[in-house]
């Protein structure tokens, strides 16, 4: 059985006005897997992600990242090797595409050389032509070059865990489908463990060999991705359902 790249143990997040967003959660994301949540929103998932780089602390459990708690690492030392990939990428306005992707390594002293090198690697990994975006900055990209950006930036360090909260979310449906080839072709090569939230159903059915299903905190279901259609799970079947109104409407058209 391949190793643990991410434990959650009875963790328990509660607010200060005592909501309890996620309620003893118990799993374990095996190494080189891609995880997708879903779930409603509010229900936890994106609390849940957040707790693997300590951007959330939990009230009561234990999160491990290869074995080891997270609690043991300097946070700053923690998240600079753990990608992490968000809606909007997050990009500094004002720094070159290339330099934007070697943020992690300037900050870990690396020599410029190198720098440049791997940002130079992963900007034609991603799909993006370095010699004519490299000295662009973030608001002469689209929205689907600059989440390239922001995924190759991510990748920098070469983490062996990357957390993506609806990276693709903001991106017209095309665009989404081009991203979601990217990171499907990356993933096939690099065998990194991701834990990706979406609201998506079908991106996380292209995406995860495994989904799982936050709902009040708690995990409703955790199930192979192939399995996730026909589950008779009610919290399942609510939720396919909800997804693919369009195809009973359309079903129900005269032709």
């Amino acid at each position: 059985m391949p190793d643990a790249a991410i434990e959650f143990r009875d963790v328990t997040f509660k607010t200060p006005q005592n909501r309890v967003l996620l309620d003893k959660i118990n799993l374990t994301i095996s190494s080189g897997s891609t995880v997708a949540i879903l779930g409603r929103s509010g229900s936890g998932k994106t609390t849940l992600l957040r707790t693997v780089n300590r951007m959330v602390e939990p009230t009561s459990g234990e999160v491990l990242v290869e074995g080891k708690p997270i609690t043991a690492s300097d946070p700053v030392m923690l998240r600079r090797g753990i990608g992490y990939v968000v809606q909007e990428t997050g990009l500094f306005p004002h720094f070159k595409i290339e330099r934007n992707i070697g943020t992690v390594l300037e900050l870990a002293g690396k020599p410029k050389s190198e720098i440049e090198d791997r940002s130079r690697q992963l900007m034609q990994m991603v799909g993006l032509d370095a010699g004519k975006f490299a000295g662009r900055y973030p608001h002469q990209l689209s929205g689907g070059q600059r989440q390239r950006v922001g995924l190759a930036r991510a990748l920098a360090a070469d983490p062996p865990v990357l957390l993506m909260d609806e990276p693709f979310g903001a991106l017209d449906p095309l665009t989404r489908a081009e991203m979601q080839d990217v990171l499907r072709e990356l993933m096939a090569g690099l065998k990194k463990t991701i834990l990706l939230v979406t609201h998506d159903l079908d991106e996380a059915m292209y995406l995860a060999s495994r989904i799982l299903l936050i709902e009040d905190g708690r995990v409703a279901a955790d199930l192979e991705s192939g399995e996730f259609l026909n589950s008779k799970i009610p919290q399942v079947s609510a939720y396919t359902k909800a997804v693919h109104r369009g195809d009973e409407s359309a079903a129900g058209q005269p032709r």
